[in-house]
């Protein structure tokens, strides 16, 4: 199941909002400077804040990225915090038991109570009634220094605020379903949805393996390759399918599917991404889509996609998760 995120004019900064640019609010409330280019060492602004809660525990994925280097893998930072764990054990053993917690406090003994000791008990008398006879006053018990004041708590120093993106609430959808021939075609209007999807097409072609395929599909020919794809439409390459699948709902930023397969606009598929410092193997989470540039109104973001890798496990050991990035069509490398 794959949920896609859309601009909308509602949202907040809650746990449970996502967001593209503005500031990042961390789940575990400890604050963070910026993170650094990997290619020109500039300040990265927050792309993507994007909250996916596992197992009822709140969770946010932070994705940063250099507009003017957004075609490098090293322009990427993704950051994932999320709440503290309650720890049961920590819980039970502060809990106060019922007899402890109603039980009455022993009286205290004085030196009037008798018990079975009669001989203490008389000697104890003694001493009190020559002690009054001779008007020796009982000495002050000794005053203990008061202890010094806490030092006054250090505020801590704010992290660098780093530049900011403009902010977009987002809001989350299913994808639409397939239709029969092909997702455009369900109006009256079909002829004009197709020359769009055409448009769109053109934006993607590349002088690279999937060419043929690409104007072979443009040109309204039969691409070569398997007759279909599981969406039901002639197949005509990675990059198509890619297209085709960000027309069914053309205001998608970013597409979350835990755990399944990414789409990716190339044949060769995505290179792994390396494991977690805990050593668990990191998982495709979700991915940002090209029209990520028109909504920030930043020409330069300019990716064909970015994918988030992320630990398996959800561990604590590292905040630091994986991004996959493929170039605009017009950076790839096409030696």
């Amino acid at each position: 199941m794959c949920s896609l995120a859309v601009p909308t004019g509602r949202g907040g900064d809650g746990p449970a909002d996502s967001w593209l640019g503005g500031r990042p609010r961390y789940l575990d409330g400890r604050e963070r400077p910026p993170p650094t280019c990997g290619a020109c060492a500039a300040p990265l602004p927050l792309v993507a804040q994007i909250s996916a809660p596992v197992d009822g525990r709140a969770r946010a994925l932070h994705v940063f990225g250099c507009p003017p280097c957004a075609g490098d893998a090293r322009a990427w930072c993704v950051r994932r915090t999320q709440a503290a764990a309650v720890d049961a054990l920590s819980v039970e053993a502060l809990s106060i038991e019922p007899a402890a917690a109603t039980a009455a406090p022993a009286p205290a003994a004085d030196a009037w109570t008798w018990d079975d000791d009669e001989d203490d008990d008389e000697a104890d008398l003694e001493a009190l009634l020559r002690s009054h006879e001779a008007g020796a006053a009982a000495p002050p018990a000794p005053r203990r220094p008061a202890p010094p004041p806490p030092p006054p708590e250090r505020e801590p120093e704010p992290a660098a605020a780093g530049p900011v993106l403009p902010r977009v609430a987002l809001d989350w959808v299913a994808e639409p379903e397939v239709a029969a021939v092909d997702s455009d075609d369900d109006g009256d209007d079909a002829g004009g949805d197709d020359a769009a999807m055409r448009r769109r097409l053109a934006a993607y072609l590349a002088e690279g393996d999937d060419a043929a395929a690409l104007r072979a599909a443009l040109d309204g020919g039969a691409p070569p390759g398997p007759a279909a794809d599981g969406d039901g439409y002639e197949a005509a390459g990675a990059d198509d399918r890619f297209a085709r699948r960000l027309a069914r709902c053309p205001d998608q930023v970013v597409r979350y599917a835990y755990g399944a397969a990414p789409l990716w606009p190339a044949a060769d598929g995505p290179p792994a991404a390396p494991p977690c410092a805990c050593g668990a193997p990191r998982d495709f989470e979700l991915q940002l889509m090209p029209t990520l540039a028109y909504v920030l109104r930043h020409d330069a973001l300019d990716v064909h996609t970015v994918l988030v890798c992320s630990c398996r496990a959800s561990c604590d050991a590292s905040d630091a998760e994986a991004a996959v990035v493929r170039a605009a069509p017009s950076l790839q490398d096409l030696s």
